[in-house]
Formats: structure tokens, sequence, C-alpha cells
């Protein structure tokens, strides 16, 4: 009894988990820019993100045979943990090259957030894979052509999001501590802004005050070049990261040509994999002339 109950809270903490981020994606990459219970995320963005794959995956599995929804239902999850694990050491190693002080597990825990909405995208979209598999069981083509739009799209909206939440970790707090910083400096000369008449009552007498304001500017200044030379590394890992967007699509496609079939052709028997041959680029291609009619 104490281990159901145990089981239940686990995979409530888990949800919790994935539901703290979509409904709140700022304060969620907030709390990873600051470290905030990252293990905790880590399993809770696993556990669930695994479920929704293994069942988008026994749905389109469905469609040839139980083997292939059994099959399908394992290699949906395994195929993108193995394209994150494959292109992490990139990101990471690049971004610590270029002046990044994020640490792995907050690269991690990003790259598992993105992997998340994927797998919620599709979870949605299930009920619609479904619908079609059912009215349409023989039109084979269709119903791939069909996936392959809602992998892409819904891929989309993963890098999206990745792309958002490697913008505010690059973010890592030393451009806000400098600004702070200069606040600080502010406020000991006695002026609450530049540009503001300075306080009288604090101030022994104008060329004081005028003093102090000097100084301030040079310290700005000198934070300003500070903050500039950051922002030419941060504009560095934003290149770093655009490029290894494209890395992660294209290893992703290599690695679902390998790891197929998902769907598994009809009149064929049960593959657990498909020897490598062709390209995923031109299936695709084959498959939109035989939806339109060609051969």
């Amino acid at each position: 009894m104490n281990q159901q109950i145990n089981q239940k809270n686990y995979m409530q903490q888990n949800f919790g988990v994935l539901m703290n981020l979509l409904r709140d994606r700022q304060g969620f990459l907030e709390e990873i820019r600051q470290e905030v219970r990252l293990q905790n995320k880590i399993s809770g963005l696993f556990v669930t993100s695994s479920i929704f794959f293994a069942i988008y995956g026994s749905i389109i599995g469905a469609s040839h045979s139980w083997m292939q929804s059994l099959s399908s239902t394992i290699k949906l999850p395994i195929f993108y943990l193995l394209t994150l694990i494959i292109c992490f050491p990139t990101l990471f190693f690049f971004n610590i090259l270029f002046g990044s002080r994020s640490t792995a597990k907050q690269h991690f825990v990003i790259l598992l957030t993105a992997i998340s909405v994927i797998s919620v995208l599709l979870f949605s979209l299930a009920p619609v894979t479904l619908l079609f598999m059912i009215t349409a069981p023989n039109s084979y083509q269709f119903f791939k052509l069909l996936n392959v739009a809602i992998f892409g799209i819904n891929g989309i909206f993963g890098v999206k999001f990745l792309y958002e939440g490697m913008q505010l970790l690059s973010e890592d707090g030393q451009d806000r501590g400098i600004k702070l910083l200069a606040e600080q400096e502010k406020m000991k000369a006695g002026i609450q802004h530049p540009d503001d008449e300075y306080n009288q009552q604090n101030m022994e007498s104008v060329y004081e005050a005028e003093a102090n304001l000097s100084s301030y500017h040079q310290d700005v200044n000198l934070k300003r070049n500070t903050i500039k030379n950051k922002d030419i590394g941060k504009n560095t890992r934003t290149t770093i990261l655009r490029f290894w967007l494209f890395l992660y699509t294209f290893v992703g496609i290599q690695l679902g040509w390998f790891l197929r079939p998902f769907f598994g052709s009809p009149g064929t028997d049960f593959q657990l994999f498909r020897q490598i041959q062709g390209n995923f680029y031109l299936d695709v291609i084959h498959a939109i002339f035989q939806v339109l009619g060609g051969r």
C-alpha cells in the first residue's frame, strides 16, 4: 500500500515539473539559470517526456502490427534521448570555450525542456494521428507524410523553445551584477541618475557633486566596456547555438533513418531494424509522388 502511494506521489511530482514548465515558462527557465532543483527537473522531464513519446510511438506502430507498436513504443523515446546525448557535448564545450559559465547540468536541463515540449505536442496530436490511422488504413504513404509533417512542426516549436532557453542561460548573471554594481556606485555618490540633479542634502558643495559625478561616469564607462566585451562572447555563443540547431536537426534525421521502421510498411513482416539504404529525403520525395498519384 505504501509502495503504491509512493509511486503515485512520484508520478505526481514528475508531472508537476512538466506542468510548471508549461504554465510558467519564463519562471521555469529562470530557475534553471539560478540552478534551482535541477536534479528534480531532470528526473521529472525525463520520465514524462519518455511516457508521451512511448504513447505516440505505440500509436504510429499500431498501423502495422502489435509487434511494431511495441517496438516503436521503445524506439521513439530512445531516438530523442540518443539525439540529445550525441549533440550535447558539442553545444556544451563550444559554449564553455567562448565564455559561458553555465554548468553541464544547466545545459542538459535546457535541452530536456525542449524535448519535453516536443513530447507534449506529439501527445496532444495523438488523437489526430489515431483518427487517420483508423479512417485511412490503406493510405500508408499519406500516413507517413502526415507524421513527417507532425514531427517537423513540433520540432520547430521545440527548437524555438530551446533557442529562447539558451539565450536566457547565456545571461549568467554577470551582466546583471555589473549593472547592479553600477547602481550601487551611483547611490554612493548620492546621485539617483547621471542626468538628475544632485542631492543637495548629501553634498557639501556643487564642486564635490561634480567630482563625484565625474568619478561615477568613469566607473560606468569602465563597466559598459566590460559589458560590451561580454556581449561579444554572447553573440559568438548565439552563432554557435544556431549552428548547433542545424547539427541537431541533421543528426536527428540520420538517427531516425537508422532506427527505422517506426511505422512498418504494409504487407511486410515485422522488422526491428531495416537494412541501411537510401536516405530520408529521397524516401519523403518518393512518398509525395505516390500520394499525388505518381509512380
